[in-house]
C-alpha cells in the first residue's frame, strides 16, 4: 500500500516487504526486526501503537486488532472518520514506539 510506505520510508532501519506488488497483495513494514504495520488489501492499515494512542483512536471509531497482539489497532482509511489524512503520523509513531532503541536514537 503505497500511502503506508510513503509515510515511513525515509526513517532509518525501516523496511517494506509486499506479497505481490502487482495484485496489491499485503505489505509489511518493520523497524529494525519488529514488525510495526500492515496492511492487507486496500481499504485499512494496522498499526501497533502505544496505549494511549490506541485507546484515543478507538474512540474515533478504530478498531483494536487484539488477535494480532496487545498495542495493534486497525485503521480505515476511507469514508466517513477515516484516518487516511493522519496516516503519515500515526505510522511514523508506529515505528518510533516499535523500532529498537538503537534505531529510536538515529530518528
Amino acid at each position: 500500500m503505497d500511502p503506508l510506505w510513503h509515510a515511513v520510508k525515509d526513517l532509518p532501519g525501516v523496511s517494506f516487504y509486499c506479497a505481490d506488488l502487482e495484485n496489491y497483495g499485503y505489505v509489511v513494514i518493520s523497524a529494525g526486526e519488529r514488525v510495526v504495520a500492515f496492511a492487507v488489501g486496500m481499504q485499512g492499515v494496522s498499526l501497533h501503537l502505544p496505549p494511549g494512542t490506541v485507546a484515543r483512536l478507538v474512540s474515533r471509531g478504530a478498531q483494536p486488532c487484539p488477535e494480532v497482539g496487545e498495542g495493534w489497532v486497525l485503521l480505515p482509511l476511507f469514508g466517513p472518520g477515516g484516518f487516511k489524512a493522519e496516516l503519515e503520523s500515526l505510522a511514523r509513531e508506529a515505528v518510533t514506539y516499535g523500532a529498537p532503541p538503537s534505531l529510536t536514537r538515529l530518528s
